[in-house]
């Protein structure tokens, strides 16, 4: 059994060295349950240790609860009814000491007692590896690795909140003063960190050739002279020179013992890029708010000549010719 229980502590403390910084919560019969933890800095582990031997100055049962993960955003985290995941935690802050950032906390607890008298349960999906005896020593370590499958992390939360609840109860009928603490492995909550890797062009790439006027890709560049065959590789310089009227263009290519000069003429004019763009890219006079508005004004001048023709269209004893009276008649005498 002690054997174990050592082999159980190496186990630990290797797993510990690679975590981060996880919350830890303390409650019960604290010697001084007013400290206040500085929320914006880092506890390490020695001061971690100063406090655990100022709170734990009258010896009491320690009941360590070891999550696989937790964080800071865990004991805020409601439900849909908006009930915490840590309804008996919540119920002893007057008399516990929340730390929320603590550089490896297993490492210290670990140091609070002989591991020869130490007990450690690991809790399963089923139940305790083993009994919590009565006189098994003042420090007890509770590892919670009972996840069930299909389960929220707020279920998982909250059964874990009802299980302290419940040993520790049962820890203060037989003993006179318990402290229990709650902690984690590593964060739940981690930020991705992400890296990128910037590196130079390798100098010895020969596929691409950047000149003055002219880029050249090429696999391998080859000269034969006089069934002679010489590999052409580190480009030393270049030089392009074009002429006047713009149909030459020669570049020359100096390697470290030959030199090479290539002409292109331009009949065609095939390394001028086209002024104008396609013409499928040209945008119509006539859009669609040209037309909405000449449309508008073609029914406006409809309108408007349609009224000149009714108003030219009225004659002028009609305008004073009453249709239920007398009908007016003038004698071209008068």
């Amino acid at each position: 059994m002690a054997l174990s229980r050592s082999v159980f502590t190496v186990l630990l403390l290797c797993v510990v060295c690679k975590a981060s910084n996880v919350p830890v919560f303390l409650w019960g019969d604290l010697s001084a349950p007013n400290l206040k933890a500085n929320p914006l800095t880092v506890t390490t582990s020695p001061a971690f240790s100063d406090i655990l031997s100022q709170e734990l100055s009258g010896e009491p049962l320690t009941v360590i609860f070891i999550e696989e993960t937790l964080s800071n955003e865990d004991f805020s985290r409601r439900n849909a009814d908006g009930e915490t995941s840590f309804p008996y935690l919540h119920s002893n802050l007057g008399k516990s000491v929340y730390l929320p950032s603590v550089e490896n906390p297993i490492e210290a607890l670990n140091l609070l007692e002989d591991p020869e008298e130490v007990s450690f349960v690991t809790l399963t999906e089923d139940g305790l590896s083993s009994e919590i005896l009565p006189n098994s020593g003042n420090v007890l370590f509770i590892n919670l690795k009972d996840a069930k499958d299909g389960e929220s992390r707020g279920d998982m939360l909250q059964r874990h909140n009802d299980i302290m609840e419940d040993i520790v109860s049962k820890l203060q009928e037989s003993h006179k003063s318990v402290v229990a603490v709650y902690t984690a492995l590593q964060p739940s909550w981690v930020v991705s960190h992400s890296r990128f890797r910037r590196q130079a062009v390798d100098s010895n790439n020969t596929n691409e050739y950047a000149l003055d006027g002219l880029r050249l890709y090429a696999k391998k560049i080859i000269l034969v002279d006089d069934n002679k065959i010489t590999s052409l590789e580190e480009l030393s310089s270049s030089s392009s020179e074009l002429n006047s009227t713009a149909t030459t263009l020669k570049t020359t290519l100096q390697f470290s013992e030959n030199s090479i000069v290539l002409s292109f003429r331009g009949a065609g004019g095939y390394w001028f890029f086209v002024v104008f763009g396609d013409s499928f890219h040209c945008v119509g006079f006539f859009s669609a708010p040209i037309w909405s508005g000449l449309f508008v004004v073609f029914i406006l001048l409809s309108i408007t000549f349609y009224g000149i023709l009714m108003m030219m269209d009225i004659r002028t004893m009609d305008r004073f010719d009453d249709p239920k009276g007398k009908t007016i008649t003038i004698n071209a005498g008068e």
